[in-house]
């Protein structure tokens, strides 16, 4: 039977998360095994912070702990099952349990000459995240830094750049994120656009936000 462990979204929980992002403290593994502590689920919310669309975790947080068939079965799925050693604990606290293969960022209305209402703003806006992911794909390289830091347009990303997401991947002006969206260029006349936002799972779930986000480069 799963262990799950609900959080909900207040005092102890944002302090969980706070701990999440401070902790100083050391994995140490004798006998091989995942790195990653916890995986974690929660809706997600999307909203503008300063100059930036920032995607994060809103309400109750659950927690899956390494004893739970879902944290075994991701652990399988990101190949974290050979960690010996010792690590810092920081990066590996919290990760969202959920993979992404692909982000949509839609205009609803008249953008520019390049882009009417209905077409894809996917090349205006640069996603930003860190990852462990390809840490761990290098058999947990020593000489690599845990983190790999992604910076890219939203049309060029791979879905290796959305894989292992943590929830206090970004900070923005005191808000953690997943990850943000950047624009490069503001719009010809409304400065203030409707944007539909499609996150698409790796198992082909959808996730959909409306944001009317004031472009301010």
């Amino acid at each position: 039977m799963k262990r799950l462990i609900p959080l909900i979204l207040s005092l102890f929980s944002v302090a969980f998360m706070q701990a999440c992002t401070k902790d100083s403290g050391i994995i140490v593994r004798n006998e091989p095994g995942p790195v990653v502590r916890y995986y974690c689920d929660a809706a997600l919310v999307c909203k503008q912070v300063d100059k930036d669309i920032l995607i994060g975790f809103t309400g109750s947080i659950v927690i899956f702990s390494r004893e739970t068939e879902t944290h075994q079965s991701l652990s399988l799925k990101h190949h974290d099952t050979s960690f010996t050693g010792t690590c810092d604990s920081a990066p590996f606290n919290m990760i969202y349990r959920n993979d992404l293969k692909g982000i949509n960022i839609i205009s609803d209305a008249d953008f520019d000459g390049d882009h009417p209402r209905g077409t894809s703003l996917n090349d205006v806006f640069t996603y930003s995240t860190k990852t462990v992911y390809k840490w761990i794909l290098s058999g947990y390289n020593s000489d690599q830094y845990y983190y790999n830091a992604i910076q890219k347009p939203v049309d060029q990303l791979v879905s290796e750049d959305m894989t292992m997401l943590a929830p206090y991947a970004v900070l923005i002006a005191h808000d953690y994120g997943l990850f943000a969206l950047t624009p490069n260029k503001q719009p010809d006349k409304n400065l203030t656009q409707p944007l539909t936002i499609t996150l698409v799972t790796d198992d082909d779930q959808e996730i959909t936000f409306k944001l009317d986000f004031e472009f301010n480069i």
